[in-house]
């Protein structure tokens, strides 16, 4: 906000505003309890309240104004991203507070460095209502013990289906054109039956367990790249429903070529989490990943974070849900 001498500033003072912007808005996120970003902005002026003359008034350059709502009211914060190689001072927190006098309404004042504050700074801007966080890039030893630092070995794989065929018990001449239609959904949305009409999962399963089967089968013999005709057929009679009017259909068979593709099997999320989160005067801390999502420590992580994290998943779905379509 203010202007800083040269040989406190490092070289990464917009970078670093962005990245605060990108962050709090990714705290926000997380938090929820009703919040909602009404606005958030880098590298703004605003206008003070002190008269210069001349019908003038303070301008004040702000690193990120950011606005939410929670329930019916608007609450405005001015956050100050200090990309310093020094810790922060005394003199900085007066100037940062001076500024936040000024401004209408006198917003809350975040200030946000890399290397943290000067000893009795944290109770000092506690008094004057200012939060003090530190962003600054990850280490090994911030996770030390925990998954954000594993190196593993991963087996994934990814699977493209083609020429899908479903052969039915009986004659459905009558109603081909209304099966093919049924049969064109998302495999997640076509429930396979019993005798009785219950419910036993659904053709994604089926494709599920096909795949499986061929991962297995790829990953036991190191085999990179396969391809494989499948014919699937059900050890208890199965059935569809593709409308009231046609009844219960009787599957026989089900046949596809399946492609099978092992990706990338070597995953760091060591890397995968770029920052560190401190709020010091909350004492919270927060994980930051490449996509600026921010999570607290001790949030695990699900398969689906693992993929994107790594950056080995190309989401290179041929279907809805990842299934193949009919």
């Amino acid at each position: 906000m203010t202007r800083m001498t040269a040989n406190k500033t490092t070289k990464k003072g917009k970078p670093y505003e962005l990245l605060v912007k990108e962050v709090m808005a990714g705290l926000i996120e997380l938090k929820g309890n009703g919040l909602k970003t009404t606005r958030i902005e880098h590298d703004i002026e605003l206008e003070g309240l002190t008269a210069l003359g001349n019908g003038k008034r303070t301008k004040h350059q702000i690193d990120v104004y950011w606005e939410f709502e929670m329930g019916p009211s608007t609450y405005k914060t001015v956050i100050q991203a200090k990309a310093w190689n020094q810790t922060i001072d005394f003199p900085m927190i007066n100037a940062f507070r001076g500024v936040l006098i000024d401004l209408p309404g006198q917003p809350k004042g975040i200030m946000v460095t890399i290397k943290g504050f000067q000893k009795g700074v944290l109770d000092y801007a506690k008094a004057l209502g200012i939060d003090l966080c530190i962003l600054r890039p990850a280490t090994p030893e911030d996770f030390t013990g925990d998954i954000p630092a594993l190196t593993a070995e991963l087996n994934a794989f990814h699977f493209k289906a083609s020429c899908v065929q479903t052969a039915f018990d009986g004659n459905i001449d009558q109603h081909r054109e209304q099966i093919e239609d049924f049969m064109r959904q998302p495999a997640s949305k076509i429930a396979i039956l019993d005798a009785e009409g219950h419910q036993h999962g659904s053709l994604a399963d089926v494709f599920l367990q096909i795949q499986t089967d061929m991962a297995v089968e790829m990953n036991k013999g190191g085999i990179s790249t396969q391809q494989k005709d499948f014919a699937y057929e059900f050890e208890l009679a199965r059935f569809v429903k593709p409308a009231d009017s046609i009844g219960l259909l009787k599957i026989k068979l089900i046949r596809l070529t399946l492609n099978g593709r092992r990706l990338a099997p070597r995953i760091n999320l060591e890397n995968a989490f770029t920052h560190i989160l401190q709020i010091v005067t909350g004492d919270a801390k927060y994980t930051v990943d490449k996509g600026f999502t921010v999570r607290t420590m001790e949030q695990p992580l699900t398969i689906e974070h693992v993929f994107d994290l790594s950056g080995v998943w190309d989401n290179e779905a041929d279907g809805q849900d990842g299934m193949p379509p009919y």
